[in-house]
């Protein structure tokens, strides 16, 4: 990598500060949204399940868009739609209002978060982006570990609704500017000679399509996220049911992060060891134990 390396953290820190608030807000608010609003978990959890839905509707979709060069636009243009939908879930008056803000942030995640980030950095960087794309979840792995101790503080200090629509400024103020620096001057570099990688063949994904093991992984993805969001969603509540103090809960919210970044820096380490099937197969039975721990 030669002059894309500030552009490449630029990206990082744009996904940590969209992972924070649109991914992990609703997890590291939901004790100060239960005052707040006085609705149940699970009115308030579909919030975020139909973002969640939407945004596994709309991803074909997104990625399509990719493939015409316009990646680089959706992670510009679509974490300022998602953050107008937090802030809107936050000052939602009705159930009805809290679902539509809910989704019009899946919308964006469906464009903004890791998949449109690492197809991007691909077609820029064509053999580079594997490097690249490491930093970028090396640094958006610590999402998390701002987001539950900011959480904390801004449900403290302006309630579960005031923090969601603080989040949304984080979003905008924050990750909007940095993706929109980084896209341009990975642009730039693209002109100046940079190798890119073209669209993928869209024969390989019928191909795929047809073969078992496909919806296998597909399935394997989609109960690990399952698993992943629940226990995300609900960590604070649980440590809280445990007995563990306000504190406590964000400190092991907290630690999720650190976790992933050490998980991937031992990957890094052992590449020649170990291999996907090895790593997929540690990664799931690990997740396992955490769900019997807790």
């Amino acid at each position: 990598m030669r002059g894309e390396g500030a552009a490449v953290w630029g990206l990082a820190l744009g996904q940590t500060l969209i992972y924070a608030g649109l991914y992990y807000g609703f997890a590291a608010l939901l004790p100060d949204l239960l005052v707040a609003t006085g609705w149940s978990k699970q009115m308030l959890a579909a919030g975020p399940t139909l973002a969640f839905l939407v945004t596994a509707v709309l991803t074909p979709f997104t990625g399509r868009l990719v493939d015409r060069g316009l990646g680089g636009e959706m992670l510009i243009l679509l974490p300022i739609l998602g953050a107008l939908g937090l802030a809107g879930a936050g000052f939602a008056g009705t159930p009805a209002l809290w679902l539509v803000g809910w989704a019009v942030v899946g919308l964006a995640q469906a464009g903004s978060l890791y998949d449109t980030c690492f197809a991007f950095i691909t077609r820029r960087l064509g053999e580079g982006a594997r490097i690249a794309i490491t930093r970028v979840t090396l640094v958006a792995g610590f999402a998390s570990t701002l987001a539950f101790p900011l959480g904390h503080w801004l449900g403290a200090q302006f309630g579960g609704r005031g923090g969601l629509a603080a989040l949304a400024l984080v979003v905008a103020i924050g990750a909007v500017p940095v993706n929109l620096w980084a896209v341009r001057r990975l642009r730039r570099l693209e002109r100046a000679g940079t190798p890119r990688r073209g669209a993928a063949d869209p024969g390989l994904l019928t191909a795929a399509l047809r073969r078992p093991l496909f919806w296998l992984i597909s399935a394997l993805f989609g109960v690990s996220m399952l698993s992943h969001s629940m226990l995300i969603t609900y960590a604070l509540v649980i440590f809280a049911d445990r007995g563990a103090s306000a504190t406590m809960a964000v400190l092991a919210a907290s630690c999720i992060g650190p976790s992933q970044v050490a998980g991937r820096l031992i990957l890094m380490l052992n590449e020649a060891r170990v291999g996907n099937r090895m790593a997929t197969l540690a990664s799931l039975g690990a997740m396992a134990l955490a769900s019997a721990a807790l």
